[in-house]
C-alpha cells in the first residue's frame, strides 16, 4: 500500500462520511420544511372555507351567484366553490371559472359528511382540492369547494431541493479538499517514520557493502586448503577482518543512534541540570590525546565557563564527532581551535581548523548523512563513517540548538554548535 493511496481511500472515506451525515441532515430538513409548507398550505385553504361561511349568510341570492366575466386566478390566493343541494352552482366569491372544476364537483342530491381532500391536476397545474358540507345556522345548504394552486408549494420545494442539492455539492468539494488535507496531515507521521526506516535501510546496506564485500573475501582466503600466505600474514588478514568488523558495527550503531535521535518520540524536553559546556569539552579533547596525537594536530583550547541544559553524554558526543570530523578529512599537522563561548543567551561551542576546508556551497550539506563534499577537504589516514555531523545537527536541534558550517578566515572549516544558556549564566 503506497501512502498516495491511502490518502486518496482516507479522503474518499472522509467524503463519504461527510455525505452520509449531509444527506440524514438534508432529509431531515426536507422532510421539516415540506410538513410546514404542507401546513401552511393547507390553512390557507381552511382559513378560505371559514371566511366564506362568515360572509355567505350576509348575501342575498342575487350576490351569491356570480357568473362571469372570471378573473385569472392568482397562484397564491386560495377560492371557495359553493352548491345547494341539487348541485347548482350558488357560490364563487373568487370568480374562478367553475367550468375548470366541473368533473371534481359534488354530483347533485350527494350527500356532503366530513371533509374530504384530494390533489388534482387542471390544465397542467396541481391543485389541491377540499369538498365539506356547506353549513348555515346548523342546516346544510349544500356543498363547499375549496382549492389552491400547487405551484408556489412546488415551487418552493424545488428550491429546497435546488438548495441542498447545491450544499451538498459545495460541502462535498470542501470535505473532498479538506480531507486530502487532514489525510495528509494524519499521516504524515506514519510516511516520515516509513521515509526514515527506508532511509536507514538504504544506508546501512550502502555503506556495509564495502566491509562485508572485505570481510568475504578474506574469509575465502583463510578458508582455502592451500592458502597463498604464512601464519603470519595470516595473522594480518584475520586483524584486517576485526577491524572491518569493528568499523561496520560501529557504522551501525551510528546508523541506529541517528535514527533514534531523529525519531519523533525521541525525548525533545531540555534536561534540567545544567553542565558546564567548558569541562565536558576539556574531558573529552583528554579523550582524544592520543588521536590527535597521532595525526599530529595541535588542539588551542579557549574554554569560558558555559552552563548549557545539555545532557554529558550528549555534550561530549559532539565534541568527539566534531574532532574526529576534522581527523578523518584534514591531512596530518591540521591545527584545531576550540572555543566554548555564551553570548545573547546563546552557548556557543566552535571548533575550527586551518585545513583545505569545504566549498561554500556545500556547507548547509556537510550534516548530512554519508555526504560527499569533494576531494578539496582531503581524507586523512583515519576515516570516517559520514554519519557524525549528522548525529551533531540531530542532538543540536532535539536540545533546541543548531549546528552551522562556515569557512574559517584564512582557509579551513568552522563549526559552530549554539544551544540556550543553562541556569547559573
Amino acid at each position: 500500500m503506497t501512502f498516495h493511496g491511502a490518502r486518496l481511500r482516507l479522503t474518499l472515506w472522509y467524503a463519504g462520511t461527510f455525505l452520509v451525515v449531509f444527506g440524514l441532515l438534508s432529509v431531515a430538513t426536507y422532510v421539516t420544511i415540506k410538513r410546514a409548507l404542507d401546513e401552511e398550505f393547507e390553512e390557507t385553504i381552511e382559513v378560505a372555507l371559514r371566511e366564506w361561511e362568515i360572509i355567505s349568510p350576509a348575501l342575498g341570492d342575487s350576490e351569491l351567484v356570480t357568473e362571469g366575466p372570471f378573473r385569472r386566478f392568482d397562484d397564491e390566493d386560495a377560492f371557495v366553490l359553493a352548491f345547494d343541494s341539487g348541485g347548482a352552482l350558488v357560490g364563487n366569491p373568487h370568480r374562478v371559472n367553475p367550468a375548470d372544476f366541473e368533473e371534481f364537483t359534488p354530483a347533485p342530491g350527494a350527500p356532503a359528511s366530513g371533509q374530504t381532500h384530494q390533489t388534482v391536476t387542471v390544465g397542467g397545474t396541481r391543485y389541491r382540492l377540499v369538498v365539506e358540507p356547506w353549513l348555515q345556522d346548523g342546516r346544510q345548504l349544500g356543498t363547499a369547494l375549496a382549492g389552491r394552486s400547487l405551484a408556489p408549494h412546488d415551487r418552493e420545494i424545488r428550491d429546497v431541493v435546488v438548495v441542498l442539492g447545491t450544499l451538498a455539492g459545495i460541502g462535498l468539494i470542501f470535505s473532498l479538499g479538506g480531507g486530502y488535507l487532514v489525510s495528509g496531515r494524519a499521516l504524515r507521521p506514519l510516511e516520515d517514520a516509513y521515509e526514515r526506516q527506508r532511509r536507514f535501510v538504504g544506508d546501512a546496506s550502502h555503506e556495509l557493502r564495502s566491509p562485508i564485500a572485505v570481510i568475504q573475501t578474506s574469509a575465502d582466503l583463510l578458508l582455502r586448503e592451500q592458502a597463498p600466505f604464512d601464519e603470519a600474514e595470516r595473522r594480518e588478514v584475520v586483524e584486517q577482518l576485526r577491524e572491518v568488523a569493528g568499523e561496520a558495527g560501529r557504522l551501525v550503531d551510528e546508523l541506529l543512534e541517528l535514527a533514534q535521535l531523529e525519531s519523533p518520540n525521541a525525548e525533545t524536553e531540555l534536561p534540567t541540570v545544567a553542565i558546564d559546556l567548558a569541562d565536558a569539552t576539556s574531558t573529552e579533547l583528554e579523550r582524544l590525546g592520543v588521536l590527535l596525537r597521532e595525526h599530529d594536530t595541535p588542539v588551542t583550547a579557549h574554554l569560558a565557563s558555559t552552563p548549557v541544559l545539555l545532557l554529558a553524554e550528549d555534550a561530549h558526543r559532539i565534541v568527539r564527532a566534531l574532532i574526529e570530523n576534522v581527523l578523518a578529512h584534514t591531512p596530518n599537522g591540521t591545527a584545531v581551535t576550540v572555543r566554548t563561548s555564551i553570548e545573547d543567551g546563546k552557548v556557543g561551542l566552535l571548533v575550527e581548523d586551518d585545513g583545505p576546508g569545504v566549498p561554500e556551497a556545500l556547507h548547509a550539506r556537510i550534516f548530512d548523512r554519508f555526504v560527499q563534499t569533494s576531494d578539496a577537504r582531503t581524507p586523512s589516514a583515519r576515516s570516517g563513517s559520514g554519519l557524525g555531523l549528522a548525529i551533531v545537527r540531530a542532538i543540536a536541534i532535539r536540545n533546541r540548538g543548531r549546528a552551522v558550517a562556515s569557512p574559517r578566515p584564512g582557509g579551513g572549516l568552522r563549526i559552530v554548535v549554539t544551544f540556550p544558556a543553562g541556569a547559573g549564566d
